[in-house]
């Protein structure tokens, strides 16, 4: 029997011996809504993340041991106007970076901050200058060890990094 790679759906079916039909295939993604403090397991790996919510509050990642793999979108919908948070276990730090738009401006002005891979364990989302308004997407991929980390955001005023050690 051989394994077959349907482009369209991108999708490997092993050992069936024919190519075959995807008639009416469909791969949905999880949505979790993010409008009050939640905390995500690895069950949740593969969700879109979305801050419905203005003050969505901390969204908090499970321990990166035993979780190489996970994933994570992060989306944010609405504006925030609260202490918003995404925080890793204390010592899974986060590796990659951020870039940053400054939306107010007539050059839209932007900054690519680097989390510190030996202490930053919290994104914080809790100023307009750490990239809190909407639009923005912050992809998170676990190593097993720490928290890969991707995305741009939307911000407005002196941008600054929303990497840190601790909730701000």
């Amino acid at each position: 029997m051989s394994n077959y790679f349907h482009k369209g759906s991108k999708v490997l079916v092993p050992g069936i011996g024919a190519e075959p039909q995807f008639d009416n295939l469909r791969f949905m993604r999880k949505l979790k809504t993010w409008a009050a403090a939640m905390t995500l397991t690895a069950e949740d790996s593969g969700s879109w993340v979305y801050a419905s919510d203005a003050t969505a509050g901390v969204l908090t990642l499970p321990d990166a041991s035993g979780n190489e793999g996970v994933t994570y979108e992060i989306f944010i919908q609405k504006a925030q106007t609260g202490d918003t948070h995404i925080l890793a276990t204390a010592g899974d730090f986060f590796e990659g970076g951020l870039i940053l738009s400054d939306a107010d401006t007539a050059t839209e002005n932007m900054a690519l901050f680097l989390a510190d891979t030996t202490e930053d364990d919290v994104i914080n989302l809790d100023s307009d200058a750490k990239g809190r308004l909407a639009g923005g997407m912050i992809k998170l991929v676990c190593d097993g060890t720490k928290w890969h980390v991707s995305g741009y955001l939307n911000a407005t005023g002196t941008i600054a990094t929303p990497f840190h050690t601790d909730e701000s």
